[in-house]
């Protein structure tokens, strides 16, 4: 499902500054979901705030995808039990939608102080005022996250009916009809872009990038796909080894500013941007890096997404010939 990317829930921030609910956040994505973890993958890693505060109509998307799935077969049985669950799956949005709500204010008060005692006692107001707007921002998408789970919530419960008598008959009977479909049967179409974007010459950094996000969403599709168990069309571990050496088409490096600061905070032996040694996004350029060798080795991963697609038609080509083979000595 199309997400707005990186978006950080209230949920999320608190995990990354207490471990204990870091670690129930993790159990529960680790037998329930992995889509925050792609989306931090698959994210551009440039720093913009507007995906922070769209990021709350992330629930409106997945509400549209529930009822586009509806004309779609099951991909795997995970989905039908999904499915029967919706109702307690509402009850769950909805409560995460409530929390969200009274989360993401007191977070921007925390953050307000907190922020206020790192800059203002040095003087520097002007990083006061880029760390509070990108506050605001990411204060506004949790709560339009927290508005947004609550709507999809309620809408869960009421349309369990719905789900149960009409949805799920109609999904099963398709799924008889077509057969569960595989990974690289789903993501066909954006291999097919992809593997277009990847020869095209003269490559943008907007271009580079979309690789880049493109290649790892896809390597995460399949990995999530299989977790789900839904057939993938090929071995899971050729994936891992191919996609492991896989060039990226981006290359980042510090700035001017950043080399300066951390040259000065290296012979001070002082901290810097929160650690000895540690970058945020801020302090990188980025640059489309191109080559024949990198197309060839992206090209190269991408096609294992349609090796199944091409042993089927060599099969079927090799059985052809044997027919009219036979054909022949019977005529013979």
């Amino acid at each position: 499902m199309p997400k707005f990317i990186p978006y950080q829930s209230p949920p999320a921030y608190l995990a990354r500054k207490f471990r204990f609910i870091k670690q129930l956040r993790s159990l529960y994505f680790k037998y329930n979901k992995l889509d925050s973890e792609l989306m931090i993958a698959a994210s551009d890693p440039r720093p913009k705030r507007s995906p922070f505060f769209l990021g709350g109509l992330n629930p409106i998307l997945a509400m549209k995808k529930d009822f586009v799935d509806t004309f779609k077969p099951y991909k795997a049985n995970y989905y039908i039990l999904r499915d029967l669950t919706q109702p307690v799956r509402g009850v769950g949005n909805f409560v995460r939608g409530l929390f969200n709500i009274v989360a993401a204010p007191l977070i921007f008060l925390g953050n307000t102080v907190r922020y206020a005692l790192k800059t203002i006692p040095r003087g520097d107001f002007r990083e006061f005022g880029r760390l509070m707007l990108t506050n605001l921002v990411k204060t506004g998408g949790g709560f339009l996250d927290g508005v947004t789970s609550v709507i999809r919530g309620v809408t869960q419960v009421i349309a369990t009916p719905a789900t149960w008598f009409i949805k799920m008959p109609l999904r099963l009977l398709i799924t008889a009809i077509k057969g569960k479909p595989t990974v690289c049967q789903n993501v066909e179409k954006r291999v097919e872009k992809l593997e277009t974007l990847i020869q095209k010459d003269d490559k943008t950094l907007e271009d580079t990038i979309a690789i880049d996000r493109e290649m790892l969403s896809i390597e995460g599709k399949a990995f999530k796909a299989w977790k789900r168990g839904q057939e993938i069309g090929v071995d899971t571990d050729a994936i891992a080894d191919t996609f492991q050496g896989c060039p990226t088409f981006t290359e980042k490096r510090l700035n001017t500013q950043a080399c300066a600061r951390l040259t000065r905070s290296l012979l001070k032996d002082e901290r810097f941007d929160g650690g000895f040694g540690q970058t945020t996004h801020r302090d990188y350029l980025y640059e489309p890096q191109d080559s024949a060798d990198k197309r060839q080795s992206a090209l190269a991963c991408l096609s294992l997404f349609k090796k199944k697609r091409i042993d089927v038609s060599e099969k079927l080509q090799r059985e052809s010939k044997e027919t009219d083979s036979l054909l022949e000595r019977a005529q013979v």
